[in-house]
């Protein structure tokens, strides 16, 4: 084989690949659409954290899941989050799918709307 058709060769396989990636591209997006929107509701433990730096410590944890990889991946559906400060080791994830609510799913989330906006008033205040 000569010294050209290898650069052939190599050109046309680069070419595959550049269309390999643009196929798994508009497969991974037509994957993405099929799966149903979310509500994400994150429960943060915030341990014994003073009442008045608790904002401070909910936005640092809301920039580290924002600058996470892998949590950009997991979040693709999630059409809108609340992040809600607990104490005591309750820190947990809750996810609504939002084409098929049960009457008990949407008490659950207006709940924690009303939680999330209750906490946001506070720290208006």
């Amino acid at each position: 084989m000569t010294k050209s058709e290898l650069k052939a060769e190599l050109k046309e396989a680069k070419e595959n690949i550049k269309k390999i990636e643009e196929i798994a591209k508009r497969y991974f997006a037509l994957y993405v659409e099929s799966q149903p929107k979310v509500v994400a509701t994150f429960y943060i433990d915030v341990g014994n954290i003073a009442a008045y730096d608790i904002p401070t410590y909910m936005e640092r944890i809301k920039s580290l899941l924002r600058r996470d990889d892998d949590m950009d991946k997991f979040t693709v559906n999630i059409v809108e989050s609340y992040f809600i400060p607990v104490r005591n080791g309750g820190s947990r994830i809750e996810f609504f799918k939002l084409n098929n609510l049960s009457d008990a799913d949407l008490d659950k989330l207006e709940k924690v709307q009303k939680e999330a906006l209750q906490k946001a008033q506070e720290k208006s205040e």
